[in-house]
């Protein structure tokens, strides 16, 4: 499996852990730059607070894979989506990205925000 898959299959990780409430597990396999930016208790809350905000993940649209190559550390992956949940009646752009330690791939940031508004499907049949 190459980077950008392992990336891809952490995102399917994180979908299931977020919905299950597992900000701690979610926390504990970040990245030290993760770790690093934001204490585990101040992650928890924030996770919480935007699990209640979005509600159940729903679908995803993949948007972008973008690749950026440091010089020291492995590479950075970012893969962005245009993404559906339950309490939202926008589109949610979210954009994960991993860092490599160890020749493993690890969440080092989510960021999540809203995009433009889902349009309700009208059903004209008579």
């Amino acid at each position: 499996m190459d980077k950008i898959d392992a990336a891809e299959q952490s995102v399917v990780d994180f979908r299931n852990k977020f919905a299950m409430h597992q900000y701690i597990e979610i926390y504990r396999s970040s990245s030290s730059g993760m770790k690093n930016a934001i204490s585990e208790d101040a992650f928890v809350k924030m996770a919480d607070e935007a699990s209640k905000d979005l509600g159940a993940f729903q679908s995803a649209t993949p948007k972008d894979r973008i690749v950026k190559y440091q010089i020291i550390g492995g590479p950075r992956i970012v893969l962005t989506y245009e993404s559906k949940y339950s309490n939202s009646k926008f589109i949610i752009n979210e954009s994960f990205a991993f860092d490599t330690e160890n020749e493993e791939i690890m969440l080092s940031g989510y960021h999540y925000g809203k995009g433009k508004l889902i349009s309700d499907e009208i059903n004209i049949s008579k």
